[in-house]
């Protein structure tokens, strides 16, 4: 079945207005809820008839775990919309850019900011690993910024379609696949194992030593010889890529860069204390701490 494109479209009180991203079967619009004029986007995912129950039933997965998670630096969800053969779900829209598009822009960023948005992401991580949800996409695209009135930069953390609970996470798919992106795989998945908390805090420290550098740990062509790297290649040295690193900051993301998940951090609670020792901008908005 190909893609039905729903931009001008008016389905369960909300209007589709333009493509904002998507890949595959799922397309994501930017819209408005026609009841108050409320700015949203609507992720709406095609549901093939030769996989129905199987794309059901994740889609229902993936609801379960986004209503769990209530917290400032991940994006709202509003409405659930069913209009076959569209399973939608519908979030408040934050304006802004993602750390991605950023690091397209000005290559990199600097160590304070760095630690600022690396702080609030953990501490987005930290509420949903408390909830047993893992990730298994953390990387720039994923996370998004916005400059409050105020001139303090706020991220969110998006994108929870492969997110899967700790006890239901497969390594390889169905399909012969891995999840994820293969230049953020901590070496346990790249192995085909199912991940777990201490991947995404491998993906937190791989995307942070590209914001800081400038270049990922492993600058490969093919995904296979990506993943092969991240089992066996020695972690590259973030001070030689970029000797104005903080010291500190170094250790941070090597501990985050372990091939053993129990080298790392021991939860993503411990890795946001790490951070917030490196912020040194005194008028910042309170990240809220885990218990």
């Amino acid at each position: 079945m190909s893609t039905t494109y729903l931009t001008g479209t008016n389905l369960g009180g909300y209007s589709f207005e333009e493509i904002i991203g998507g890949s595959g079967p799922t397309v994501v619009y930017k819209g408005t809820r026609d009841s108050d004029r409320q700015a949203v986007v609507l992720k709406a995912h095609v549901i093939e008839p030769s996989t129905q129950a199987q794309e059901t039933a994740r889609f229902l997965r993936e609801i379960q775990l986004l209503r769990q998670l209530d917290h400032p630096h991940i994006p709202r969800l509003l409405d659930i919309l069913d209009e076959p053969p569209h399973k939608i779900v519908v979030f408040r829209l934050i304006p802004g850019v993602s750390l991605g598009q950023v690091l397209v822009e000005e290559t990199l960023i600097d160590v304070n900011r760095a630690a600022w948005l690396g702080l609030q992401v953990a501490s987005a991580l930290s509420c949903a690993h408390r909830l047993g949800i893992i990730h298994r996409d953390i990387k720039p695209d994923n996370i998004l910024l916005r400059t409050l009135p105020n001139g303090v930069e706020k991220a969110y953390l998006t994108d929870f379609g492969l997110a899967k609970h700790q006890h239901e996470i497969e390594g390889i798919t169905a399909f012969g696949e891995i999840p994820g992106s293969p230049s953020y795989l901590a070496p346990e998945q790249a192995r085909g194992l199912p991940g777990q908390p201490e991947s995404d805090q491998y993906a937190l420290g791989v995307t942070f030593f590209r914001a800081l550098s400038g270049t990922l740990p492993y600058e490969k062509t093919h995904p296979l010889d990506i993943l092969a790297a991240q089992i066996s290649e020695p972690i590259p040295d973030l001070a030689l890529r970029a000797p104005e690193i903080p010291a500190p900051f170094v250790e941070i993301i090597h501990r985050c860069l372990q091939k053993e998940p129990e080298d790392r951090f021991p939860d993503t609670r411990t890795l946001g204390k790490a951070l917030k020792s490196l912020v040194q901008h005194p008028h910042r908005e309170p990240v809220p701490e885990e218990p």
